[in-house]
């Protein structure tokens, strides 16, 4: 069944979820807490099951903001998991907020197999 929470507050059970996904989330943590959050969800995930997430971006229009990754930091930061990259999508450029402002986006998106 579905489970809506926030990530922080939910206990994360080990080898417990098929998929976990935390999507526009991550950015409002340091790197420390998001990275903890990460590898509570890696190891709350089955063998072959997927934890999807997203980051932001260094180019951002909001990194003054809210915590930002570069693509290579983000990277090598997996690289130390016992994941398989399934798929990495950048997205970068002009699009609009839901307040219907423009703003410049750069978001970092993963989805990982755990191994």
């Amino acid at each position: 069944l579905p489970i809506l929470s926030k990530i922080e507050e939910f206990d994360i059970k080990e080898k417990t979820y098929s998929l976990i996904s935390s999507q526009f989330v991550l950015p409002f943590f340091s790197k420390e807490d998001a990275k903890s959050v990460i590898i509570k969800m890696i190891h709350g995930t089955i063998p072959q099951g997927i934890v999807s997430f997203n980051l932001m971006g260094e180019k951002d229009e909001w990194k003054d903001k809210w915590t930002t990754w570069t693509r290579e930091e983000a990277d090598a930061f997996i690289a130390t998991l016992p994941v398989k990259v399934h798929k990495t999508i950048t997205e970068e450029g002009m699009g609009i907020t839901r307040a219907k402002d423009f703003r410049y986006w750069h978001i970092l998106n993963y989805v990982l197999i755990v191994q």
